[in-house]
This record gives structure tokens, C-alpha cells and sequence, in this order.
């Protein structure tokens, strides 16, 4: 991605998500299990001090000095290990935590169901959801702005979603159910 900024095809989601994958791949096939509370809070505060510095398309702060590496290639490695970091912590504490019935539980289980109808409307809507609450808060880095960004994008692609659920051709085409 770094070298050849080849965007056909969507091959740059592919080579970005393909390590995401890979993880996945080793972490079921070895059948990682952590269970170790002290460990789930470790890998948790990492992850939320990384986030705290993240951003999609900058170099973050918290690495900026750092010129001996290219921008795009420092860019790129903190998003991974941010990403990579937080995975661990939310299938860990998912494996802990999270195995029983409840209704947070029942609810996660739904958005996970709707995730790729999420993932694709958030697509179509989520400049235009963050360019308003980027006007509102004048920043695109705030708390708030970051809570009501989320919050907003995913009662609209909840919505959303359940309207285009009950529209048969559409469904199969941005959903690909029958």
C-alpha cells in the first residue's frame, strides 16, 4: 500500500485488511484464549492511550518527531498497531467478559449481524454526518465531537438498514441477502 498506492479494484481495502485477517487466522487457528484479567486491562489502557493520538490520514503526534521513517509508512504502522492492539483487548475481554445472556450482549450480537450493512451505509453517510458535527464543534478530534459522529452514523445506518432490509432488490444489491 506504502509502495505502489495501487487503488484499483479495491485492492488498497484488501491489502489494508489483509493483516487484520491474518491475525484472525493465527489467533483461531492456535486458539489464543486470555483469560487473565490484569493482562485484558493492559492491553485496554494501550489501546486507549494509542486512540487517543490516532488519526485516519495524519501522522500522529505522539510520533511526529520521528522523520527517519517515511510519512506514509509511520502513518500506516500506527494505524495497524493501534487497530491490532485494540483487537486484542475487545476479543479478549469479549472471551471474558461477554458469554452470557444478557441484553448489552443481545444487542452487540445484533450490530454484529448488520455489521457490513453498517460498514456500507457509513460509506455513503459518514462525510456528511462528520462535516456537520465538524461545523458544530469546530474540531474533528473532540470527545464530543467523536461520541455524537458515532452515536449519529450508527442510529442512521440502523435505520437505514432496516428500511433497506424490507426493500427486496436493494437488500440483495447494498446487503447481498435475499
Amino acid at each position: 500500500m506504502v509502495v505502489t498506492e495501487f487503488r484499483l479494484f479495491g485492492f488498497q481495502f484488501f491489502s489494508f485488511y489483509f493483516g487484520f485477517y491474518a491475525v484472525g487466522y493465527w489467533w483461531r487457528k492456535f486458539e489464543f484464549k486470555v483469560s487473565n484479567v490484569v493482562l485484558i486491562v493492559f492491553w485496554g489502557g494501550i489501546w486507549l492511550f494509542l486512540a487517543l493520538f490516532w488519526r485516519k490520514h495524519e501522522v500522529p503526534t505522539i510520533v511526529s518527531d520521528i522523520t527517519f521513517i517515511p510519512a506514509s509508512l509511520l502513518t500506516y504502522s500506527y494505524r495497524y498497531i493501534t487497530a491490532i492492539i485494540g483487537s486484542l483487548f475487545f476479543i479478549s475481554f469479549a472471551m471474558k467478559f461477554m458469554n452470557k445472556e444478557n441484553l448489552v450482549n443481545n444487542y452487540l450480537c445484533y450490530l454484529g449481524r448488520i455489521s457490513l450493512g453498517i460498514y456500507i451505509i457509513h460509506l455513503f453517510i459518514g462525510r456528511y454526518v462528520s462535516n456537520i458535527f465538524e461545523s458544530v464543534f469546530n474540531s474533528d478530534v473532540s470527545i464530543l465531537f467523536v461520541m455524537c459522529d458515532f452515536t449519529t452514523k450508527l442510529i442512521l445506518s440502523i435505520i437505514l438498514i432496516n428500511i433497506i432490509q424490507r426493500i427486496p432488490i436493494v437488500r440483495l444489491l447494498l446487503l447481498g441477502k435475499k
